[in-house]
């Protein structure tokens, strides 16, 4: 069976001292090493709540022991969960790896409980509105409240998971926490696909400018480089800004003809995954075929494409990995307010 690798991202939004946080970390570590023993190139993150604001790890990791690692070296210190501002900041993480790195899914888990901060009423649109962008990802949210009790109204928790394909999980006792991460934990079977052919091949065309924005334009160089896919020398050339490959633009627009995940102008790079974009009109004559150029012809071209050795993810993804394993980093409330305007991301949290 084929299973996508998977990106988890977990928020723990229960207060200190009302539920024995003991079984919930032996829950949440067995949940993800059931992962890891599916897909072992799943990585997982950790958004905890301090006074000052949300602590996580600098990376996502691929060792499952580093998540109770971390709550546990924080637990003496954690507070009420503010879930507003962590399901936004787990977003914008999930974002950055989006951008960067290919072939995977994501899953946000967030735990809470009945004195968890609410998520305010002008907080939901907003939410709702970037779930609807992001979900393409794809992104799925799950949340699980503990002993929450009949006062507990998680209508607008519920209406934020089901957006996404997810649902809000009531449970009354600790013990029961293990079964239903266990059932979070199962995968669903996919086709296999290259590391260039996204599970998002059909984004909704209102949200082109959304994934167009975080997608970044090569950068231009005007000395004699040699193209990573056609190997023709030439001082016509762009570079890519992550990895600082070199091709030309039409090379690439041919190469986006068959690796786009929907977007047509919208790709990754062959050499690093990075999220890149070429003009619009440029892309769409080299794909008609009504772009002529000398050196090299399209069908040269398509060769050398069809030639391409394809990174192997997992590795990839390896090696990223620190050895010493992630950092936790903190973000002040006040730095982290995230907003969408225009298709832009804005982030700046208020504590609340």
């Amino acid at each position: 069976m084929v299973y996508r690798a998977e990106d988890t991202l977990i928020i723990y939004g229960l207060t200190p001292g009302l539920i024995d946080s003991a079984p919930i970390q032996k829950s949440l570590t067995d949940f993800c090493k059931k992962k890891k023993s599916m897909v072992s190139s799943d990585r997982f993150n950790l958004i905890m709540f301090l006074k000052n604001g949300p602590n996580y790890l600098e990376n996502f990791t691929l060792n499952p022991d580093h998540i109770p690692i971390a709550l546990k070296s924080l637990e003496e210190d954690l507070v009420r969960g503010n879930i507003s501002a962590g399901i936004f900041l787990a977003i914008k993480l999930i974002i950055e790896v989006f951008k960067t790195i290919s072939e995977r899914s994501f899953h946000l888990v967030i735990i809470l409980d009945s004195q968890s901060n609410d998520i305010p009423n002008d907080k939901v649109p907003v939410l709702i509105n970037l779930i609807n962008k992001v979900k393409e990802m794809p992104l799925v949210i799950d949340m699980i409240s503990i002993n929450t009790g009949n006062l507990f109204d998680g209508s607008k928790f519920k209406k934020i998971a089901e957006k996404s394909g997810g649902d809000l999980y009531s449970i009354k006792k600790v013990k029961e926490l293990s079964s239903i991460l266990n059932i979070l934990a199962e995968k669903k079977e996919v086709s296999a696909f290259s590391a260039f052919e996204e599970s998002v091949t059909h984004i909704s065309e209102e949200n082109f400018p959304f994934y167009e924005n975080f997608a970044e334009i090569p950068l231009d160089i005007e000395e004699m480089r040699t193209c990573s896919i056609c190997y023709q020398k030439d001082i016509n050339l762009v570079q890519c800004t992550k990895c600082k490959t070199y091709a030309h633009k039409n090379c690439w627009a041919l190469w986006s003809k068959t690796v786009h995940f929907g977007i047509p102008n919208v790709f990754r790079c062959h050499i690093c995954f990075n999220l890149l974009k070429l003009d619009k009109d440029l892309v769409e004559m080299v794909h008609s075929g009504i772009l002529i150029y000398e050196e090299p012809q399209l069908e040269d071209v398509q060769k050398y494409i069809d030639d391409i050795k394809v990174i192997n993810v997992e590795n990839y993804i390896q090696s990223l990995e620190a050895q010493e394993g992630p950092k936790v980093v903190q973000i002040e409330y006040p730095d982290i307010n995230l907003t969408v305007k225009d298709d832009d991301i804005t982030i700046i949290i208020d504590d609340e």
